[in-house]
């Protein structure tokens, strides 16, 4: 791993999945008991949120298996890759249950309850650049939308060659 890489990986880790957690111990992030598999963040960094707990909404911290799976297809060809070889950001939202949606005041049809986006603030940059890094990147996205103060980056799996952007 080159030294730009290492770098990208401590920014992008730290904060962590809601900037509640620090994911970076040393080299790596914690892993979660479930069958989501990243050398970057573990289930609980992905459904980590500030708007429950476990024991009022078990659904938040143990989603389906369709959302682990499209969670990994994102994981897999957007974000490890875009962290390890382009850009450090923080990933402030990704899986979210009907509960936390609508108490962010999510879409009822966002992408985010089937783990299929996340939003993404930029280190170093600004949100339009991090929309060009990742166009240009050949990686594939289904939508990258500027939402002001994060990126919000859909990819679902069959459709990624959509490539909508909305800055």
């Amino acid at each position: 791993m080159t030294e730009k890489q290492e770098n990208n990986l401590a920014l992008g880790l730290i904060g962590g999945i809601g900037l509640t957690t620090v994911l970076l111990l040393i080299g790596k992030a914690a892993k979660g008991g479930s069958s989501f598999k990243s050398d970057y963040w573990g289930l609980e960094n992905i459904t980590a949120t500030s708007q429950t707990t476990p024991e009022a909404h078990p659904e938040q911290y143990n989603p389906p298996k369709e959302v682990i799976i499209a969670a990994q297809y994102i994981n897999d060809n957007l974000l490890e890759p875009l962290l390890r070889d382009y850009v450090p950001f923080l990933v402030s939202s990704w899986y979210r249950s009907p509960f936390v949606n609508q108490a962010v005041g999510g879409v009822s049809n966002s992408h985010h309850k089937y783990g299929r986006a996340v939003d993404l603030i930029p280190v170093g940059m600004n949100n339009g650049d991090l929309i060009n890094v990742i166009s240009s990147s050949g990686l594939p996205f289904t939508k990258l939308i500027n939402e002001g103060d994060h990126v919000h980056a859909v990819l679902v799996d069959g459709r990624d060659y959509e490539n909508i952007i909305i800055d």
